[in-house]
């Protein structure tokens, strides 16, 4: 079917130039997919004449012996991306790898796709035996191409055609090694595909129930949650400004901007958000180069309760905080002495007790000290199926070279769940207080989570270091904690309140006892 559309492609190619320029036109009715890549900062080159996609002459062969063809862009190399305009400085590549120590040394599963692949670095299946788990999505992917175009007055062979004239650009986004295997065609035909599956994927996280019945009807609910989660593997990226372009082709600017915006609230805070989220995102938080950037942008910003309705902080803060920007104070705690935190049941019996913020920001983690008591205000976590695998995938960012914001809020808050989440008991106490949200089922589940998620060393202290002085100081404060202690042993259940009435009646009674006894009648 391929080889039928490639001459397709071609022989339109050859018939479908304009006299002027040599500017490509489509004899397609309804929308013309070209128009919306025009706010992408590409450009679409035309298709040579001859069908060869402005391919060099050297050839590559594959491991079947096809000869591969590399673009000019792409023989370039690194020479062709450090010359990228200031819009768009390529000094990394724009979708970033997990370093190969991390794969190997820790929870490597967690950044490897179960089920589906999205773009090039594990694209390759056909001739990857270790691979071909992920044979039962692609084999659907032609099926949600299907589902995208269907309603946009456009074929497949249009939609394709003008996604062969942005390869050279899409190619820039991953290392050249991870691309060159790929014909101009091939490569055009997978970033389609796979930005296809990807956002109908979305409408399952918001529950739209065509686009649920049709995955659900031929992938099943076992695969199409896992298909989830490998959406946001680091290793596993699709540019996002390519995919927002379809989005809004498909649905228009305002609901496209609704569908990926709520997938984003819905993973990160909970599905039963979604129809309370204003399609809102901060202009200073500017567009995340993929969906790990965008749930990493998400936690960090939260959520503002008024009214008990969810609405989004205006002043969005975003993840990029430069060195620069710190203050002396900001950076003076960066390196404090680590302090040793204790599990929510501690801190709860020495007067320090723990409930959801106002924001539901990553960042907005505070502690207040009072006369007696302490609170620590946290945001709401929803732990899933898919929460170990995102979380780790931020922390990869995170670690990445392609931080540059030295950014590592998501890091020193797994670390600090650690602490606080030491036995069953710690885990109740924040889903009674509706701190966290456990959709895995027992209690030790949640603790076993966060344990196997590695963080590199870096502790709680290298982002909120003045917290864990405050509560560090407040803890062992003899003079706040006496009482605390006390209404703590005395009064934490009913039980304990009977046996300290019991025993303050013993001890009255014998004391009149006793000196009714003494004294002379």
């Amino acid at each position: 079917m391929e080889t039928k559309n490639n001459k397709e492609i071609v022989s339109r190619d050859q018939t479908s130039r304009a006299e002027a320029g040599g500017q490509m036109v489509t004899k397609h009715s309804g929308i013309d997919p070209s128009k919306i890549f025009e706010n992408m900062h590409v450009t679409l080159r035309p298709i040579d004449a001859d069908g060869t996609d402005g391919v060099t002459a050297g050839h590559r062969t594959s491991g079947q012996g096809e000869p591969i063809r590399e673009t000019p862009l792409v023989a370039a190399g690194l020479h062709q991306q450090n010359n990228q305009s200031a819009e768009r400085p390529m000094i990394y590549p724009l979708m970033p790898k997990v370093p190969t120590y991390i794969q190997e040394k820790y929870n490597s599963e967690d950044y490897v796709p179960l089920v589906a692949s999205f773009g090039p670095y594990y694209g390759a299946i056909h001739n990857n035996p270790a691979n071909q788990r992920l044979m039962f999505v692609e084999k659907f992917k032609p099926k949600a191409l299907e589902w995208f175009v269907r309603g946009t007055g456009s074929d497949e062979n249009s939609w394709l055609e003008h996604v062969r004239g942005m390869v050279p650009d899409l190619r820039l986004s991953y290392p050249e090694r991870d691309t060159y295997k790929y014909h101009n065609y091939d490569f055009a035909l997978m970033m389609l595909q796979d930005a296809c599956l990807a956002i109908l994927i979305m409408g399952v996280t918001n529950q739209e129930y065509s686009d649920m019945e049709l995955l659900y009807n031929h992938l099943g609910a076992a695969t199409v949650v896992t298909v989830v989660r490998d959406s946001f593997l680091l290793q596993n990226q699709i540019p996002f400004v390519f995919i927002r372009a379809l989005l809004h082709n498909k649905f228009g600017v305002f609901k496209g901007e609704a569908r990926w915006r709520k997938h984003i609230v819905a993973t990160c805070h909970g599905s039963r958000l979604r129809t309370d989220i204003p399609i809102f995102w901060a202009e200073e938080a500017g567009d995340p180069d993929h969906f790990v950037e965008a749930l990493k942008i998400t936690h960090l910003a939260g959520w503002k309760r008024e009214n008990k309705i969810l609405g989004v902080v205006q002043n969005m803060p975003t993840s990029e905080v430069s060195r620069e920007d710190r203050t002396e104070e900001e950076r003076s705690v960066l390196f404090k002495d680590y302090y040793a935190m204790h599990s929510v049941t501690e801190l709860k019996g020495k007067g320090i007790y723990v409930e959801p913020n106002q924001t539901n920001s990553f960042k907005n983690i505070t502690f207040k000290s009072g006369w007696l008591n302490g609170t620590l205000q946290l945001p709401v976590d929803y732990v899933n199926y898919s929460t170990r695998a995102a979380y780790s995938n931020i922390i990869a960012y995170e670690m990445s070279p392609g931080n540059h914001s030295q950014d590592y809020t998501m890091t020193a808050y797994v670390h600090l769940m650690k602490s606080l989440l030491q036995t069953p008991m710690d885990v109740e106490e924040l889903q009674a207080n509706g701190t966290i949200v456990n959709m895995l089922g027992s209690d030790l589940e949640v603790i076993d989570l966060y344990r196997d998620i590695y963080t590199f060393g870096t502790n709680c202290s290298s982002r909120y270091g003045e917290i864990c002085q405050k509560m560090v100081e407040h803890y062992n404060n003899k003079t706040k904690t006496w009482f605390a202690e006390f209404m703590y042993t005395y009064f934490r259940s009913p039980w304990t309140v009977i046996a300290l009435v019991g025993s303050v009646l013993v001890v009255i009674l014998t004391f009149i006892q006793t000196y009714y006894a003494a004294k002379p009648k």
